[in-house]
């Protein structure tokens, strides 16, 4: 799957200072072994795409039976730390280590 190369019919690049760019996201284990790479714009959010890279996991058991689609635990950077991640990471009954943005820090804290 391609992020936006599906969508538009197109490669999946981007505008950025240095002219043409890509981004891969992907998801590893905890050995660092990848579990889905997805090629993407360099100029979209890491947030936006998690959802799609968490789908694409596919781990083949061993034997017969449907491959391991869901994470029990995810450890991500603060790119991800957004409520929409969080929630989505719940509703796959995954739990998520994802340190706060000091920004959203701040603005909680003073409240």
């Amino acid at each position: 799957m391609v992020l936006d190369a599906q969508a538009s019919g197109k490669e999946a690049l981007g505008y950025s200072r240095g002219g043409l760019t890509s981004k891969i996201s992907v998801c590893c284990d905890s050995k660092g072994r990848p579990l889905s790479l997805l090629p993407g714009k360099s100029t979209r959010n890491d947030s936006t795409v998690m959802e799609m890279s968490v789908d694409a996991i596919r781990v083949p058991r061993r034997g017969r039976g449907r491959p391991k689609k869901r994470p029990r635990s995810m450890n991500l950077d603060k790119g991800y730390s957004y409520p929409k991640c969080r929630k989505a990471l719940r509703k796959r009954g995954s739990s998520a280590n994802i340190p706060e943005r000091a920004a959203f820090v701040r603005a909680t804290s003073h409240c």
